[in-house]
């Protein structure tokens, strides 16, 4: 298959299988999240979860993202997600056993992001805390590898943008001073960044998690991948060398006067003629950063373009390639499970919505067809005792 005839679909078989198949260095990030061990029994011979002992769950798991590794580019990211396991009453530590193993295996450990579950599955437990977090680990490929950081900026709180504006004293308690203009000079740029675009995002996610009736089993929600794509899969690659396009960014300094009136930093130019600019002196000054659009860094002479590719070599239900498509970005799904293609593909194509509908729908007539037997057979009994 070329890669083109790989792109936006969902191909069935065991991953690593599936994977051995795949042209080299052809993926631009991968969002996955396996089967846990010993959870759930998916009724497929071979499945991955089913191993006798945590050892072996984690050797499939490190060979399965060999192969991974090898379609990834050299500029690409890998977000796993992992939840634990019990095993005789002790925790199984499943998601470290495999991310030191990856460690090992030459991969790069950036980040151990939790995903906090505001709404955990309850759990009949009596003598320990209930579960409500997974991990995210988000490893690379190479030290270096595209990551769009302004994409998932999170917004500042009130408090946060207070103190940006002001300084504080050295001691607790004290109060509030304004920041002197001789500081203000060398520390408005990296403050003005801030206010303008928010902060880093954190490594704690609060998500809820998402129903999804027809798959009958455990689904991302589609916040997760979709942060994760957003910061991880390019949305334009070169067409002749697949390098990541990168942010064309414009730094412009803007003086007090020229922000919005409502913008608590505006201040009107008093000064004249000569004058006029002393008003942009000082702390006066603003940094601005107006994304102009993405601009190719390869240096080829091709100005052709094509979106980038997420891979999810567990699809299952399709979240993940139903995020990608929102984002118009190229995707890759497998899953050893032929019987969850078509509802995956229908609901990557159709959206949540549509699903949602059609699943109410089914229920409807459901219900109906028991009403009419119900009747049915009460008019037939009523019928037979008359």
């Amino acid at each position: 298959m070329t890669e083109e005839e790989w792109l936006n679909d969902i191909h069935i078989g065991d991953a690593e299988e599936v994977l051995e198949d795949m042209p080299s260095e052809s993926v631009d990030s991968v969002v996955t999240s396996p089967p846990y061990w010993g959870l759930r029994d998916y009724g497929e011979e071979g499945q991955l979860g089913l191993e006798d002992t945590p050892e072996e769950y984690v050797e499939r798991l490190v060979n399965i993202f060999n192969e991974v590794k090898r379609v990834l580019k050299p500029s690409g990211t890998l977000w796993l997600n992992l939840g634990d396991s019990y095993n005789d009453k002790s925790l199984a530590g499943i998601p470290w056993r495999v991310a030191f193993s990856l460690q090992r295996d030459g991969w790069f450990l950036r980040n151990d992001i939790i995903w906090m579950k505001p709404n955990p599955m309850p759990e009949s437990v009596t003598d320990r805390c209930t579960t409500s977090h997974e991990h995210i680990f988000l490893f690379s490929k190479n030290k270096k590898y595209w990551f769009d950081q302004d994409a998932i900026r999170e917004p500042l709180e009130k408090s946060s943008k207070k103190r940006l504006r002001y300084g504080y004293g050295g001691s607790k308690g004290q109060e509030k001073k304004k920041v002197s203009s001789i500081n203000t000079k060398t520390i408005e740029k990296s403050k003005d960044k801030q206010l303008s675009k928010g902060r880093n995002k954190r490594d704690v996610w609060e998500i809820t998690t998402k129903s999804f009736a027809p798959a009958h089993f455990a689904v991302f929600p589609p916040e997760l991948p979709r942060t994760c794509v957003k910061a991880g899969c390019p949305p334009k690659v070169c067409g002749e060398c697949g390098k990541p396009y990168e942010r064309d960014v414009e730094h412009k300094r803007i003086r007090r006067d020229e922000l919005p009136e409502n913008d608590s930093r505006y201040r009107p130019n008093k000064y004249n003629g000569e004058y006029a600019d002393i008003n942009g002196k000082g702390d006066a000054g603003y940094s601005k950063n107006i994304h102009k659009g993405w601009e190719q860094v390869c240096g080829c002479s091709t100005d052709e373009v094509e979106s980038g590719v997420v891979l999810d070599p567990f699809i299952g239900a399709g979240t993940t390639g139903l995020v990608a498509k929102q984002l118009n970005r190229n995707w890759i799904g497998v899953d050893i499970k032929e019987e969850y293609r078509e509802m995956a593909l229908e609901r990557i194509e159709k959206g949540d919505e549509y699903m949602r509908r059609k699943e109410r729908e089914k229920r409807k007539k459901e219900k109906m067809q028991k009403n009419h037997k119900f009747l049915d057979e009460f008019m037939s009994e009523v019928g037979g005792s008359s």
